[in-house]
């Protein structure tokens, strides 16, 4: 990527891809896919648990994004049934449509 796209990808990223609204439902969800993405196992291959690893840094960055005051550590710790409760398979077949969104719009400055 050359320096002069550098602005333009900066935008991009921090473009949103729909508008979500500020609410606890949005939190809990995006907490669903940082859950699921991290919950990798650790026998998968290295470019599995990298790709699962930034997933789950893109959802805990959304939550950051719309309220940097989020306290994960309390959000976890106050919904822990719920959070390991869910379906990862499905949690993970909901979450990489968006990440993969992004990363194909990401993909696409560099070239």
């Amino acid at each position: 990527m050359t320096l002069s796209r550098l602005p333009l990808a900066l935008m991009l990223a921090a473009t949103p891809l729909p508008a979500f609204a500020q609410s606890a439902e949005t939190a809990m969800a995006d907490m669903k896919c940082m859950m699921a993405a991290g919950s990798i196992d650790p026998a998968s291959p290295k470019e599995q648990q990298d790709a699962m690893m930034l997933m789950a840094v893109f959802y805990v960055g959304k939550v950051y994004g719309r309220n940097p005051a989020f306290d994960v550590s309390g959000f976890v710790n106050q919904n822990k049934a719920e959070l390991e409760a869910i379906d990862v398979a499905a949690e993970i077949q909901r979450c990489t449509g968006e990440f993969g969104k992004r990363g194909e719009a990401l993909s696409k400055l560099g070239g």
